[in-house]
């Protein structure tokens, strides 16, 4: 990767036109997480480096192109907050959290022309940027669960995104957008745990009962939960989806198959698989066709030609006895 940069580096400094900055910004951003990788307290200072200067270049490219190069640099602020949170002083904490926010804006804007492209990429610098704030003001909070007639609500977005996020806890939104065109279909804040939830909480100390903390939330923090709420189903999604395609691929190659696609292992090899690839289906006769049926129901030519049977079988003696099977 760092013989890539600096390679870029000299075709971008004969080419003035900028064709290669583009490049270059990536080759940066790349070579900023692999240093980073190697855990070297040197090499941590050398990939703060590089990711400063991609984000010089991104900068840059968005000024002369606007909304072409915006992706770019939101990914150039994504690695220059993670660069900047690995310096462990509070200055470049602070720093980190600046370019966090200034990320999460960018992908909050792709995200409402194109989620399904920039969901993903969303969700990861609303996790980086709760993660620097959670650090930046010490230890975490407590939620908030307020207890109403037997349910538990949670009306402050922070603690509905911490729960979706860190606890897999959903809940239910009750509340209504005034503002949205659809508001009694779209739901929204607060949301409704169950009585279990809420003991799971109060017992692992994640979060504490309070009697009254109505708060209507305001239009931005609406939006906030829901864009929140919606990139993190659609990463679970695609996380779900790779992982039936690589099961998929694994069953495709599965050991039992391949060795009947090769044709080794002698007679189980050569014998044809089941429906489910796991073991060899056994050889079974033909089934009988119509022609045949009939060619069985006809006398052959031999029985034919033979002497007929007599017209008076002959009859059994008082000796014999029939034979009885006993059950």
């Amino acid at each position: 990767v760092t013989e890539a940069v600096e390679i870029y580096r000299g075709l971008a400094a004969e080419h003035p036109a900028g064709i290669f900055l583009p490049i270059l910004a990536m080759s940066l951003n790349t070579l900023a997480n692999r240093l980073a990788q190697q855990g070297d307290t040197a090499l941590r200072s050398e990939a703060l480096a590089c990711a400063r200067e991609a984000v010089d270049i991104s900068r840059n490219l968005v000024a002369e192109h606007p909304t072409f190069y915006l992706p770019d640099m939101a990914m150039s602020l994504h690695t220059l907050a993670n660069r900047l949170s690995e310096q462990g002083d509070a200055a470049s904490r602070g720093e980190a959290l600046a370019c966090a926010e200034e990320a999460v804006g960018i992908y909050r804007g792709l995200a409402a022309e194109d989620e399904t492209v920039y969901s993903k990429d969303l969700l990861k610098s609303m996790d980086l940027l709760s993660g620097l704030s959670r650090s930046q003001d010490g230890p975490p909070a407590l939620l908030e669960v307020e207890v109403r007639q037997g349910a538990g609500f949670v009306w402050r977005v922070e603690d509905a995104l911490t729960l979706v996020r860190e606890h897999r806890i959903f809940g239910s939104p009750v509340g209504c957008v005034p503002g949205h065109s659809q508001q009694n279909i779209v739901a929204s804040l607060p949301l409704v745990l169950m009585a279990e939830e809420v003991t799971l909480l109060r017992d692992k100390g994640i979060a504490k009962l309070v009697t009254a903390t109505y708060h209507e939330p305001t239009e931005e923090e609406q939006r906030t939960y829901r864009e929140g709420r919606a990139a993190f189903v659609e990463h679970q999604v695609q996380q779900a989806l790779a992982f039936d395609a690589k099961r998929r691929a694994e069953h495709a190659h599965h050991p039992a198959k391949r060795r009947h696609e090769e044709g080794a292992g002698g007679d189980a090899a050569s014998a044809p698989a089941s429906s489910d690839g796991n073991a060899p289906i056994p050889d079974v006769a033909p089934a009988a066709t119509c022609e045949d049926v009939v060619n069985a129901s006809e006398p052959s030519a031999a029985a034919a030609s033979a002497e007929p049977a007599s017209a008076n079988p002959p009859q059994p003696t008082s000796e014999a006895k029939p034979e009885y099977v006993a059950y």
